[in-house]
């Protein structure tokens, strides 16, 4: 209810009615927060509230941000408070097993004298270079 009365006062935005998926309307703070660090540690102390005095599943709990730097303060509140979480951000996303050899191809298309990335990647997927061919390669790349 909150959310559709929200948008219903944007003049600007399309018109659209979001359904909660919870049974009942559930109340709305709008808290101002000096700095992100007080925001933090609001957040941080409002979710503690919820496991711990309201039963409320950590699965049930999210933080979303728009701003990917705001991450580290809310994870080391989170921490300072005891309380556990999972994050998705930024540095996980590079370190996926599928993000590394397009880092990797990237480098080496930005300067194609870092054969190092070209190393990792070039049988990546598997395409059955061997010893020779990569030799070969680094030749060409390093004579033109």
């Amino acid at each position: 209810r909150f959310s559709s009365d929200l948008i219903r006062r944007n003049t600007v935005r399309e018109k659209k009615e979001l359904q909660g998926i919870t049974e009942g309307d559930m109340d709305v703070s709008v808290v101002g927060c000096y700095n992100r660090f007080r925001e933090a540690s609001f957040i941080a102390t409002e979710i503690k509230y919820l496991i711990n005095e309201k039963g409320v599943p950590m699965k049930n709990i999210a933080i979303l941000y728009r701003m990917s730097y705001i991450s580290s303060i809310f994870m080391k509140e989170l921490a300072n408070m005891g309380v556990s979480f999972n994050s998705q951000d930024q540095t996980d996303f590079l370190e996926l097993k599928e993000t590394k050899p397009l880092l990797h191809y990237l480098k080496f298309l930005g300067n194609m004298k870092e054969f190092s990335s070209f190393e990792i990647v070039c049988n990546c997927p598997k395409r059955g270079f061997g010893n020779n061919t990569v030799k070969t390669v680094q030749t060409e790349i390093t004579t033109n």
